[in-house]
Formats: C-alpha cells, structure tokens, sequence
C-alpha cells in the first residue's frame, strides 16, 4: 500500500512542514497546541510515515523529554 512521507522540523518558534510537494511553515506560542493542530491538518492515513526533527539548538533534554 502506497504511503506518504511526512517531514516536520521543529525549531524555537516554528513548525516547518514538508509533504508530498508542498511546503508550509506554522509558527507558534505554546509547541504542544500547534503541533497538535498542524498533525490534525495533515489528514494523516495509517500507513503514513512522519518524521519529527528539533532545532536541538533551543531545546534542551531533561529526564528524557525535551523543553523549550
């Protein structure tokens, strides 16, 4: 079954969105809301693949969970 591959790269205060041949980018104010709302967007199928890249530059990693 064909599926789509979905590119989200996450940096301080934008989302930046690669699908298909489309690109958008949605910024944001409180990370977990606009992520939230940008995958309800995508109409995502099963069988589609996303893949989440952080600016790791402005998150920082405590108990194995990233902040802002």
């Amino acid at each position: 079954m064909k599926y789509r591959e979905i590119i989200l790269f996450i940096t301080k205060n934008n989302i930046y969105i690669f699908k298909d041949t489309e690109e958008s980018i949605s910024s944001f104010e409180n990370l977990e809301l606009e992520l939230s709302d940008v995958l309800d967007g995508i109409e995502l199928d099963k069988n589609d693949k996303i893949y989440i890249f952080l600016d790791l530059y402005y998150f920082n990693q405590y108990k194995r969970k990233f902040i802002l």
